[in-house]
């Protein structure tokens, strides 16, 4: 706002020259009202989606992210239509669903594998591998041979490009209904390594880096650009030492404390004092304090989250430090509490003369004085008149983890593998409403586990499947015999009789009745070709259970009564569903 007012006036009382020194004064004056920003590091957006932008990076991915990808490819909307009738003088109805194919590209380096798959939020591949709206679904890993995709190839031709050293999925035939007839807003869970781990010579291979991985890191997106970006990135949480061997460049973290430390020879003596030639100095900490780190994580399906600092909340706006890297709760707030620690930190240096060159205390190297605390780091050498001048800085020590973070609740959509549908058609006795010639023939359907959308009934006429107009979304109550059911006579309540029932579901439930409620119909349960009525139903466990007090034959089928049924035969109760 002050620029904007300060520019029109200077502009008005000195022309181009006094609106540039406006201007100036002006950002002086906004910087100081408004401030400049209480963030350092890249900036981490809440989960971005799946675009189709020309010139648009991949990035690279390391460990496990949760990344949107860039569509590569596409075919146009497949309409389909289907018509169903509703019976004699109804109209039919005619439905349309459409169908789309493409390709994304996920990571500019192989992966091992995709797991999870939202759409519009939703889960549209579970973890399981199972795709929850209808396609296909192929995964290419990015190897440097990798051949190109068969629908593409028939596609493009023989122009199509297997994009090598590109990790990319392909859908196929995706149908679109559950989401407006469009494509959705995708993201992918994609791990890039096994170890679930980032480290320095993953990131940055010309380099002689270290492979040891970086604390509480277990996924990283490099979006491209310098690497010297995704290097501040990290240094900014994880302090990186950067020294120029002669073999090319050599990168370790300072945190990174070697299992073996060599000791520093004793200083020369210097020729005037007589003593050892080391020089001490302490500085103040000068950096900033950061209160809060923002991180993806992996608790809450790889969703932006924020760590803070143990102590006492700071007044006005706190220093948050941002890392696009995948950690968990407590691994984000060991950080915040490490790095809180280190901007405290008095920087300590210490200058240290040796005889001569020694490769233990390079540049980069971590070592111990003698008669002196803790770690140095070999800042930099030079040759001088008495010997070789070493400049060391004092190592911080690494803070033990005293609190544990929280990552807090998480509505995960629900991920369960599609349950397969158990069916049965039959035919019943007439049941005394109209015409007593006309067969009544009637279909059973039922999924064996939670996740059942339901079921369409065909049938088979001159081997041509022939829509039956009707759809099974009511679980009917299917099972099968686990013990033999021996013949009768069928001519009088057997109370003392039994059979155990194995239910297809392991939701359904079968209930008692009264002597009463078998004499008005209750409880009719078809086996095989015969209908019986039973009176107690008890659940032994394991979706088995246990029918005692069985009449049998009804609806005249005491022919089907005078044989045994052996295990196996398939029951279904005889009810709305």
């Amino acid at each position: 706002m002050a620029t904007l007012l300060l520019t029109a006036v200077g502009t008005a009382v000195g022309g181009p020259l006094g609106g540039a020194l406006g201007a100036l004064v002006g950002q002086q004056v906004d910087g100081a009202v408004f401030g400049s920003g209480n963030t350092e590091g890249p900036r981490i957006n809440d989960l971005s989606v799946t675009t189709s932008t020309y010139g648009q990076a991949v990035p690279r991915i390391f460990g496990r992210m949760r990344v949107p990808g860039s569509i590569i490819w596409a075919t146009d909307l497949q309409e389909s239509s289907e018509t169903n009738g509703n019976g004699k003088g109804k109209p039919k109805t005619t439905t349309y669903a459409y169908s789309i194919s493409f390709a994304v590209a996920l990571s500019s380096r192989p992966i091992e594998k995709i797991g999870r798959i939202w759409a519009d939020g939703n889960l549209l591949r579970g973890a399981g591998g199972d795709l929850k709206a209808g396609g296909q679904f192929r995964l290419h890993n990015g190897s440097g041979n990798q051949a190109p995709d068969p629908l593409l190839a028939s596609a493009l031709g023989a122009n199509c490009p297997a994009f090598r050293d590109t990790a990319y999925v392909v859908f196929e035939d995706l149908q679109l209904a559950d989401f407006g007839n469009r494509i959705p807003t995708l993201t992918f869970e994609v791990e890039a390594d096994q170890s679930h781990t980032v480290s320095l010579d993953s990131l940055v291979p010309f380099a002689a880096s270290t492979a040891a991985p970086l604390p509480h890191m277990q996924g990283f997106a490099d979006s491209g650009g310098a690497i010297r970006s995704t290097l501040n990135a990290i240094n900014r949480v994880f302090p990186l030492s950067c020294v120029t061997v002669s073999d090319g460049l050599k990168i370790a973290r300072l945190g990174s404390t070697p299992a073996d430390i060599p000791m520093l020879p004793l200083p020369i003596q210097a020729e005037k004092t007589g003593g050892g030639n080391r020089e001490r100095s302490r500085s103040a900490a000068n950096s900033p304090e950061p209160h809060a780190l923002r991180y993806f994580d992996i608790e809450r399906d790889y969703q932006a989250s924020v760590q803070r600092t143990i102590g006492v909340a700071s007044t006005g706006r706190e220093l948050m430090l941002q890392l696009p890297a995948t950690m968990a709760a407590a691994g984000a707030r060991a950080i915040c509490n490490q790095q809180t620690l280190k901007s405290r930190w008095r920087k300590e240096r210490l200058t240290w003369h040796i005889a001569e060159l020694d490769k233990m205390f390079s540049p980069g190297a971590i070592v111990r004085a003698p008669d002196l605390s803790g770690h140095w780091l070999v800042k930099s050498w030079e040759w001088m008149e008495r010997g070789v001048e070493l400049t060391l800085e004092k190592i911080p020590p690494e803070m033990t983890p005293q609190t544990h973070g929280a990552a807090g609740q998480v509505s995960s959509p629900l991920d369960e593998l599609p349950s397969s549908s158990a069916f049965a058609a039959f035919e019943l006795p007439w049941d005394g409403i109209g015409s007593s010639d006309a067969p009544l023939i009637f279909a059973a359907a039922t999924g064996t586990g939670a996740n059942w959308s339901g079921a369409t009934f065909f049938v088979d006429q001159a081997e041509a499947l022939v829509p039956a107009n009707s759809n099974a979304n009511v679980r009917a109550t299917i099972g099968s015999l686990a013990q033999e059911l021996a013949a009768s006579q069928a001519v009088y309540f057997e109370a003392g009789a039994s059979i155990d029932i194995t239910l297809a579901d392991a939701a359904s439930n079968l209930n008692s009745t009264t002597i009463a409620g078998i004499a008005s119909g209750a409880n009719r349960m078809l086996i095989g070709e015969e209908v019986i009525q039973f009176l107690c139903a008890e659940a032994l466990g394991a979706k088995v259970w246990r029918l005692t007090g069985l009449l049998r034959g009804r609806g005249g089928t005491e022919f089907a009564s005078f044989s045994p049924h052996p295990i196996g035969t398939t029951a279904v109760l005889i009810d709305d569903a």
